[in-house]
């Protein structure tokens, strides 16, 4: 139908195709995600845009006319020959079309025809990952240590002090006090004027 057609994000579009990206995801887990639906969403747009900016994700987009249905964002891995699905999000509103099946079909077709060997739908087992073909596969995560088992330098890699404010947060309202002061801890030790640590 004319009423249809998918877009691929570019520098043009970047901006305004994130902004799709993350007001339908958080739409599709508010509800599931609760508090962290947020936090969750700045991450997967911060992460997406990374490596949009790299030249490592393809993004389609469904367009119902002027409506955005919906998008994926893949991780491109030229080396091994793998398009790495990330995150998505859909109109659950929209039901005219199965928008979540055709993007990933769109996805497909556009590694076949950039010679990419492998699809990869990564965690989970959701059903509709079998109906497209998909076959199960061990995942293995590792985990990288200091050989003391205390930060480089005994301190936080900057780049990770507002996660460790907001898991000082999290312990706060949990109660685990002592886990709070930890983080707080933690972060002044890197960055002594931080004012949110302080309190």
């Amino acid at each position: 139908s004319g009423d249809y057609q998918i877009t691929t994000t570019c520098a043009a579009t970047e901006s305004r195709d994130l902004q799709v990206l993350e007001a339908l995801w958080t739409n599709m887990w508010r509800e599931r995600k609760g508090s962290d639906t947020e936090y969750l969403a700045t991450k997967y747009r911060i992460i997406v845009k990374r490596g949009l900016d790299d030249g490592l994700v393809h993004m389609p987009v469904l367009w119902h006319r002027d409506r955005p249905v919906g998008v994926l964002a893949s991780f491109v891995d030229r080396d091994k020959s793998s398009l790495l699905f990330f995150v998505g999000g859909r109109d659950e509103d929209f039901q005219d079309v199965p928008v979540g099946f055709v993007l990933h079909i769109h996805n497909i077709r556009w590694a076949i025809e950039n010679g990419i060997k492998t699809y990869d739908l990564l965690r989970g087992d959701e059903p509709y990952k079998h109906s497209l073909g998909a076959v199960d596969a061990p995942v293995r995560y590792p985990c990288i240590r200091t050989q003391s088992g205390t930060n480089l330098n005994g301190r936080l890699d900057p780049r990770c002090l507002g996660e460790a404010l907001r898991y000082a947060h999290a312990f706060g309202k949990r109660e685990y006090r002592e886990e709070g002061f930890t983080s707080c801890h933690q972060v002044l030790a890197t960055v002594p004027e931080q004012e949110t640590a302080k309190r």
